[in-house]
């Protein structure tokens, strides 16, 4: 009977030993279908991040390259969400905190705008003639007799991006005439930055858009370009300034301005 026991004991023990092998293996198995399931889905938001979020003009090094690969999923996904322009939940907004890149966050950014001001143009009567004679030449205005007539004017204005601190300042400077019922000329348009904070870089501007003078308002549209680049991973997100300027013929000017 003894002799009998032991081959069932024996079997019953092997048969356990192969139960846990076997769960050991489908346990193992498992965590490789979750770790190459995960390492797919980074690698394709890793496709969409570098089509959507990170700078083409500015390419990373390869240590940022590396750190922005490492990154994990939750926090590839909370920046494909600020590239769409998707709402960030408090566990996005944490999985960027966590990486040191809450500066992407959109909803830690506010613009403050400062007032704009308009001041008579130091302009030498001797300059004005030969600028508006460019002015009539260039069709510009109708007569040297409109120019003429007209006062000159500098207008001034900047839009800021803050976030707790100030992140970039954008400044805009137009130089215009006009002689009560006409914007007669529109000289120069000139931009810069303002104060650029440590990991924000100033881009450049676009050409300026107007509709041309001769009529009781000459409008005119120009957006510059920030961006926002963490040492770590590198330049990301874009910030672009704007200002809508309208200039009048009685000598009055109003400006829209923002950051997108």
């Amino acid at each position: 009977m003894t002799n009998f026991i032991r081959p069932m004991l024996a079997s019953g023990a092997v048969a356990t030993m192969l139960f846990a092998s076997l769960m050991s293996a489908a346990g193992t198995a498992s965590a490789n279908q979750t770790n190459s399931a995960d390492t797919e889905a980074s690698t394709a938001l890793d496709v969409q991040l570098n089509q959507a979020f990170w700078s083409q003009e500015t390419p990373p090094s390869p240590e940022q390259a590396a750190a922005r690969t490492a990154l994990p999923v939750e926090t590839k996904q909370a920046l494909l969400k600020v590239a769409n322009k998707e709402s960030l939940a408090p566990t996005d907004r944490a999985a960027l905190k966590d990486y040191g890149l809450e500066s992407f966050d959109p909803t830690d950014n506010r613009v403050v705008t400062t007032e704009s001001v308009t001041t008579s143009a130091p302009v030498t009567t001797k300059a004005l003639a030969e600028l508006d004679a460019k002015m009539v030449e260039a069709g510009l205005v109708t007569s040297p007799a409109a120019a003429a007539a007209a006062q000159c004017w500098i207008t001034n204005d900047e839009v800021q991006s803050w976030g707790v601190v100030q992140k970039f300042g954008w400044k805009r400077t137009v130089d215009w005439c006009a002689n009560g019922s006409v914007v007669t000329s529109f000289h120069r348009d000139i931009e810069a930055p303002g104060y650029i904070s440590p990991w924000w870089y100033y881009r450049g501007a676009d050409p300026s858009q107007s509709n041309g003078t001769g009529g009781w308002e000459l409008k005119t549209y120009r957006k510059a370009r920030f961006e926002n680049c963490p040492p770590v991973v590198g330049c990301g997100a874009n910030f672009y300034p704007w200002m809508d300027i309208t200039l009048r013929g009685n000598n009055t000017a109003s400006i829209s301005k923002g950051v997108n």
